[in-house]
């Protein structure tokens, strides 16, 4: 049977990382070094950041769960469907849940502080404490950080994730161009790192989504087009329909404003039937859509 140290080493080999690259704010490069030996096994978490940083899916391999792996998986999932549906209280709770396991790795730790900081900033805290709070994470696994490191990093998917929440922070608080070069970079890193697209595609499709609308309101609406088709072909292709809607909303928007009206309305129709479809999960975009159909003269039903 592969170990899971041949597994990590050769994967490392192929994607060119030195063990220090690789093991940056998830374990000790000693620690990577006895996993690679067979000496030590890692907790689910680090597997699964070791192998998202090559551009891995770590459930494509067994999965090497102790009793606390399990529960530690458990409460990851289940922060993740709490995060997702807007459940801050309830979501902060499970991480503290977490937090209060013993012996919890690098790995485990880091992923504790990634959302306590995402609640933060969900819940509008301060846009400079934010900010602070965010370079402090980013520290971890990118040293003094800067847009041109983004692209030969090796990357876990909740480190693309916090770099994109960090984008979404920075444009929120009128550093545009940084927040605009930061999803470049992911999108690029992503592109280039990424074998198994599906594992990922939802975070891509999020990505491209943000930077759609940001370049939207900047003007430059054929390039916002752009990203929208490759995000609504992503989102078709790996069967990932999340964001479909909005990517469909944001490219029916730019259509209009290059005046290709046809064009838009099935884009805004197609948008809105998703929305509706997904009932009460999107009130609010339902609401934005009705509100923009209506102003562009765009019949929904």
């Amino acid at each position: 049977m592969v170990s899971v140290g041949s597994i990590i080493k050769s994967n490392r080999k192929k994607s060119k990382f030195t063990q220090e690259e690789l093991s940056f704010g998830i374990c000790s490069t000693g620690n990577l070094s006895r996993i690679e030996r067979g000496e030590s096994i890692p907790s689910r978490t680090t597997f699964a950041a070791l192998m998202e940083r090559m551009g891995q899916n770590a459930d494509l391999y067994p999965s090497f769960i102790t009793d606390t792996d399990k529960k530690v998986y458990e409460l990851q999932h289940n922060f993740n469907e709490l995060y997702v549906k807007g459940d801050f209280d309830a979501a902060e709770a499970v991480i503290d849940e977490m937090s209060g396991i013993d012996g919890l790795d690098m790995a485990n730790e880091h992923f504790i502080r990634l959302c306590r900081v995402l609640i933060m900033q969900q819940r509008g805290g301060p846009s400079e404490e934010v900010v602070e709070a965010f370079k402090e994470i980013i520290d971890f696994f990118i040293k003094e950080f800067t847009v041109d490191k983004i692209l030969p990093a090796p990357l876990s998917k909740a480190e693309i994730n916090i770099l994109n929440a960090y984008a979404l922070t920075l444009y929120e608080i009128g550093d545009t161009e940084t927040g605009i070069e930061i999803l470049y970079e992911l999108t690029k890193w992503i592109e280039s790192h990424v074998a198994d697209m599906q594992s990922i595609a939802i975070v891509y499709t999020k990505i491209l989504h943000n930077l759609s609308t940001f370049v939207g309101r900047s003007g430059n609406d054929a390039e916002a087009i752009r990203l929208c088709d490759i995000g609504i072909r992503v989102c078709v292709r790996y069967d990932r329909h999340t964001y479909l809607s909005s990517l469909l909303y944001n490219k029916g928007y730019g259509l209009v404003n290059l005046g290709k009206t046809d064009e838009a309305s099935k884009c805004i129709q197609e948008s809105y039937y998703i929305q509706r479809a997904m009932g009460e999960k999107t009130p609010g975009d339902m609401e934005v859509t009705e509100n923009f159909a209506a102003k562009n003269s765009i019949k929904l039903i």
